[in-house]
């Protein structure tokens, strides 16, 4: 392992994937960031954590409560553009185009590097025990938040950040 000199962290810098608490309507995206790598840069992807704070599907009412405390109200379950991408996530994509449906493209690097959640009140993270995404081409790398839902809105958070080594 090479010793950390002030060349090698000058030539390091974190870059930023985060957005605050925000309503993301059902079925729509958000680019968080791009990221424009020379041929000389090397792109390091190794921590990201997604929020989902709350769901609003269409059709759901409040319900009364009964005297057991349980919700007696007959909520709809959110519906899945795409059933293996959970209710929202964040995935990598390589020269997005503005306005291009996230459904259409194929993401960057494993399943590992696509982060989602599953239910509201819940946090994902992408696992920090797997190797880091390394990735060392010309081209831009957009991070996209997707509400994978055609019925409900989403109240999501995103903290990560990305190394770029020049």
């Amino acid at each position: 392992m090479p010793l950390l000199t002030e060349a090698h962290l000058s030539n390091q810098h974190s870059v930023p994937v985060a957005l605050a608490l925000t309503l993301l309507k059902k079925g729509d995206w958000i680019v968080l960031n791009t990221i424009k790598l020379a041929s000389t840069m090397t792109f390091s992807f190794r921590f990201l954590q997604l929020q989902c704070a709350d769901i609003t599907v269409e059709g759901s009412s409040t319900g009364t409560v009964t005297e057991g405390g349980e919700c007696d109200c007959n909520a709809p379950d959110p519906i899945l553009i795409n059933p293996s991408n959970g209710l929202a996530y964040v995935a990598i994509y390589r020269n997005y185009s503005v306005n291009t449906d996230p459904v259409n493209l194929t993401a960057v690097g494993t399943s590992v590097d696509l982060i989602s959640v599953t239910e509201a009140a819940s946090i994902a993270s992408r696992d920090l025990t797997k190797p880091e995404l390394l990735l060392q081409e010309t081209a831009n790398f957009t991070f996209l938040l997707v509400n994978n839902t055609s019925n409900a809105d989403l109240r999501l958070a995103v903290n990560g950040e990305v190394t770029i080594s020049l």
